[in-house]
């Protein structure tokens, strides 16, 4: 953005600078780093979050539905040796392995990962993409832009 915002003379340029300002705040927007009041796209999430008694009510039949501890430690513990594990499972098949390896050539080392042969597709998802598109409607290409336009 540097050479958009700042002219030869290295004074600010008003059309570059309200592009990179518009740019940041869309990306925040999108991180929900801010976020706009009244807004349901652009809120702030934890409004929509149960608060209080009524999430004291209800964290036992949540937890247990999404299969997570009532416990916030335990459930962190838990998480934890699971990373552990994992980590262990990469880093022992990381020497042996020609497709993946760190490339040293930049400023940072960087992972490279070779492209994967393309697998054959079996028969039947062939036929179970057919048995989709029957049941799908055809639908005009700017119907359907219209219609989640109205729903965004």
């Amino acid at each position: 953005w540097k050479r958009l915002v700042y002219d030869a003379e290295g004074r600010i340029q008003r059309a570059g600078y309200s592009l990179c300002l518009l740019e940041r705040l869309q990306d925040a927007l999108r991180r929900r780093d801010i976020w706009l009041e009244n807004s349901d796209r652009w809120g702030n999430p934890r409004e929509k979050l149960l608060q209080g008694e009524q999430w004291q009510v209800q964290r036992v039949p949540v937890c247990r539905a999404l299969g997570h501890p009532t416990d916030g430690h335990q459930g962190v513990q838990q998480l934890a040796v699971q990373l552990d594990e994992t980590w262990k499972a990469v880093a022992s098949r990381f020497e042996g392995n020609a497709e993946v390896h760190i490339c040293n050539d930049g400023k940072y080392p960087s992972l490279t990962i070779s492209s994967l042969e393309k697998l054959e597709e079996p028969p039947s998802l062939h036929r179970l993409n057919g048995r989709v598109r029957q049941l799908l409607p055809p639908v005009d290409l700017t119907e359907l832009l219209l219609e989640i336009d109205a729903r965004t």
